[in-house]
């Protein structure tokens, strides 16, 4: 609670614009990282190593931020449906890097698995994801009840907050006083106690603002909104606007009128074929979640 009284509200207003243009500008370097990350995955799956593993891991999560530059660089073309086809491997490639440490008993155990947990939770409220949200919904309360578990955070940042409390209404279970305590001390309060769209129109501008620190100047605290698509697709609006189902909502300020901030009614989920390799080879040693995105 002290910690976010304290953070800085020094962002500039056009942040999402000058991350865009980043994004877009790096289109060679992003193909050649992609490439390079494929190979050394096609390596461990033709000829494992000891680390093979860890490999698949790391190699979900560079191939699932690399997939989603690639669609932005796609949505700054006007190529809108093959941006999407791009971000929803990212996102199977995110999904895949949480279900291996999963399987594994989540190999390295620390405070930073529970924020991947709430970041896919968050995606999959926002996308309308029944299957990962029913998921990750009561993992992510067990986990907080669990006062033993490396996995547990011991101070909460606003957005572990609100997702807390967004799993608590989808398991249908009652929320802590101290997490909804926490909700009303934050940036997010304006747009969790809007009880009109005109209050939440109202509110998403400032929000739009503040949520960039998540990815600018707290990577430290806030390491999962570094990459994107996460670091300008607004999980947690779109995540509460979905729970509450306000309508006609304009998404115009700052970089929020970009297409991430209307996600399509549909994705569609192809797996990549290296993704469905890993995935077998994983289920060949471990028990491996069959939890789709959908």
């Amino acid at each position: 609670m002290a910690a976010m009284k304290q953070r800085k509200l020094n962002i500039k207003e056009d942040w999402a614009k000058r991350e865009w243009r980043e994004i877009v500008n790096d289109a060679e370097f992003t193909q050649e990282f992609r490439l390079q990350r494929l190979e050394k995955v096609e390596r461990e799956l033709s000829a494992p190593s000891q680390v093979e593993f860890g490999a698949y891991i790391t190699g979900c999560g560079s191939l699932s931020f690399l997939n989603a530059k690639l669609g932005i660089q796609e949505f700054a073309g006007s190529r809108i449906n093959e941006g999407w086809k791009l971000i929803s491997d990212g996102l199977i490639c995110k999904l895949t890097e949480f279900k291996i440490q999963f399987a594994m008993g989540f190999p390295c155990a620390y405070s930073g698995v529970f924020k991947e947990a709430a970041l896919i939770f968050g995606t999959a409220l926002a996308i309308g994801s029944s299957e990962v949200r029913d998921w990750l919904a009561p993992f992510i309360l067990e986990t907080e009840a669990n006062f033993k578990s490396k996995l547990r955070p011991k101070e909460p940042d606003e957005f572990e907050y609100l997702c807390l409390l967004l799993a608590a209404e989808v398991c249908g279970v009652s929320s802590k006083q101290v997490w909804r305590d926490a909700m009303d001390a934050s940036f997010y309060a304006p747009l969790w106690n809007a009880t009109t769209a005109e209050e939440v129109q109202k509110a998403l501008g400032p929000i739009a603002i503040t949520r960039a620190k998540l990815c600018l100047e707290s990577l430290c605290d806030y390491p999962p909104f570094e990459w994107p698509p996460f670091n300008l697709f607004p999980i947690e609006i779109l995540a509460v606007l979905q729970m509450r189902k306000f309508e006609h909502l304009q998404f115009d300020f700052g970089g929020m009128e970009s297409p991430l901030c209307h996600p399509p009614s549909e994705l569609k989920w192809e797996k990549p074929a290296i993704i469905a390799r890993v995935e077998a080879r994983v289920r060949e040693l471990y028990n491996y979640p069959t939890i789709e995105w959908k």
